[in-house]
């Protein structure tokens, strides 16, 4: 039942409650008059459009989609909403609520449970080092965006400087020999016939991607120089991020109306468009064909949870920080509830989108659909380039395309640095009266971060720290030493009282199951299982990286999970003279 703000009012001047399950241990805290000031949301829209932009990123175009046809299509289903009720829900609306307790941001919030606060700095790093890494998705984005205004697209024909004799566009007639059984079209293969065949030949989209856009190198070993039109679109993509978060957390709520929203008319339009192809049924039917044996295999559930934690941009500092700008009787938990399904619907729906236009790319090609389908990068700057090249006013296409992908990331990046920037100023009032320098200062740190990934040698590195750092396991930890901060020392039920006391009300008791079981077991089960099954790391199928650069990488993601036992150790050593373990916790 819900509380009149009446109630709401005389619960938190009461000091000694009996209304509660519990007493009520932090009466300083819950007390609103106790809370520092801070700027809030215009209004609950604001809210729910910023995590919407949060959440919803290149994850949900290019993973989600391939995800769910590779491991049973419409079954696949089954797994990713049992990850959402079981792991994305409980984490991300614990997330939201602490920060909206707290009214701090991912630093801050852990004064609920100080002994971990360690995972705090563990996430900052970790954020930070991803807004380097996540930039450079924006700056193929942009060289992509820029591309698509040539006439005809470069990635289309063979007729660049930098094509090789390999590249074949389909017009003229391949070499013909008996030494080969393979064509390669956009990273697959295909048997063209039993005796003759056509030597290998790689479409000119790939040649694009690897030749022109990367430039790349033989190998990590080979960094080369700095190619200077990323170098360009990298300096482009931080000052346009400077401007979208100097102003504050109002300015950026106006901002995400715009580039939370717009992706998804364009995405429409896609979709209708893309529907009225041949074979976009049949792209369609692939996608969604459920193969309910694939649920036999764990491989599918990892697959499942995994997605299901990036895509709910829990572990970030983000949902803290934007939690912190509600008003404390905000009702966030059916907010909450309304991101999570806007967020999964996004997912969905962006798969009948890719998959309508690689059905009808897989059409014109005459090979099936699982040879054309991919997932990452090479969807993106391969393989759906190549089949809007095939469209009528395939420019018009491809610049709404790109378009769409920079406004649908454009929104995770800025509340990921905005999410860092909040963490920081919280504990330093100093940085807080200086944002703007603040920001610069974090810009120019992260943008040193990225420029390696701008290199020859770049996405050798780009892959080496998506694999180690963002690959999952930091993120499993994160989210685990959440669940068990709150769920097991400061106390799922001493968290509930609060919560009522928050928004009026108490919420479904599965929440606080998921909190103290559920949740962590489940984090620990696939934790344990990405730890034994993690291999070395190959590039391509074709380059394995040496065994240094796979100890760099070991190394970056021991070094981000250090600070957790650290600052444990450290506060332990602190205060040990005068309270006891419990009283430190």
């Amino acid at each position: 039942m819900s509380l009149s703000d009446e109630d709401l009012e005389k619960r938190v001047k009461e000091k000694d409650s009996t209304k509660f399950i519990t007493k009520n241990l932090n009466y300083d805290r819950v007390s609103e008059e106790s809370f520092p000031e801070r700027e809030t949301w215009s209004n609950k829209f604001d809210f729910i459009i910023s995590c919407v932009g949060a959440a919803v990123g290149f994850g949900n175009i290019w993973r989600f989609p391939y995800l769910c046809y590779k491991n049973g299509g419409g079954a696949f289903l089954v797994p990713y909403l049992i990850a959402v009720a079981t792991v994305g829900f409980p984490v991300k609306f614990l997330e939201v609520a602490v920060g909206q307790y707290m009214r701090q941001g991912g630093i801050g919030m852990w004064n609920i449970c100080p002994i971990l606060k360690g995972v705090a700095i563990c996430t900052s790093v970790f954020v930070f080092l991803e807004v380097s890494y996540y930039v450079m998705i924006f700056v193929w984005v942009l060289f992509y965006l820029g591309s698509s205004v040539d006439s005809p697209l470069a990635w289309s024909h063979c007729n660049n400087t930098w094509n090789t004799d390999s590249c074949f566009d389909g017009v003229g007639q391949p070499d013909v020999n008996i030494t080969s059984t393979d064509f390669i079209v956009l990273n697959s293969t295909m048997n063209i016939t039993d005796n003759i065949t056509v030597s290998d030949k790689v479409d000119p989209s790939v040649e694009f991607w690897k030749y022109h856009v990367l430039e790349i190198s033989k190998g990590l070993d080979e960094p080369g120089i700095i190619v200077w039109k990323l170098l360009v679109c990298l300096i482009v993509i931080y000052i346009i991020l400077y401007f979208c978060v100097w102003k504050g957390i109002r300015w950026i709520s106006k901002i995400a109306y715009v580039t939370a929203i717009t992706p998804y008319i364009m995405l429409i339009i896609l979709l209708i468009m893309g529907s009225l192809k041949e074979g976009a049924v049949d792209g369609i039917i692939f996608y969604l064909k459920p193969d309910i044996h694939k649920l036999a295999d764990f491989k599918v559930w990892y697959a499942a949870f995994s997605q299901v934690l990036f895509s709910y941009c829990v572990g970030l500092n983000v949902l803290p920080a934007l939690g912190s700008y509600n008003k404390f009787h905000t009702n966030s938990y059916s907010h909450t509830i309304i991101v999570a399904t806007i967020n999964s619907f996004t997912s969905l729906f962006s798969g009948f989108v890719i998959f309508t236009l690689l059905g009808h790319m897989a059409y014109l090609q005459q090979v099936p659909i699982d040879k054309v389908a991919s997932s990452g990068p090479g969807l993106v700057f391969i393989v759906y380039p190549r089949a809007l090249a095939e469209l009528p006013a395939p420019q018009f296409w491809c610049f709404l395309f790109f378009l769409t992908l920079g406004l649908i990331g454009i929104d995770s990046a800025i509340l990921l640095l905005e999410g860092f920037l909040v963490s920081i100023m919280d504990i330093s009032k100093r940085l807080a009266r200086r944002r703007e320098l603040f920001l610069l200062v974090t810009i120019f740190g992260t943008f040193l971060c990225s420029l390696p990934m701008t290199t020859q040698g770049g996405m050798y590195v780009f892959q080496l720290v998506d694999y180690y750092l963002f690959g999952g396991i930091l993120m499993m930890i994160i989210c685990f030493m959440e669940t068990i901060g709150i769920g097991w020392l400061y106390g799922a039920d001493r968290f509930y009282d609060s919560l009522e006391l928050m928004i009026g009300f108490r919420i479904n008791f599965w929440i606080k199951i998921c909190w103290i079981v559920i949740t962590p077991v489940t984090i620990l089960i696939f934790l344990f299982y990405q730890l034994v099954t993690i291999e070395g790391l190959e590039y391509d199928k074709t380059y394995v990286y040496p065994q240094w650069g796979n100890s760099i990488g070991i190394c970056l993601a021991a070094m981000v999970v250090l600070f957790i036992p650290l600052y444990i150790i450290y506060e332990l050593l602190v205060n040990r003279e005068n309270l006891t373990i419990k009283q430190v916790i």
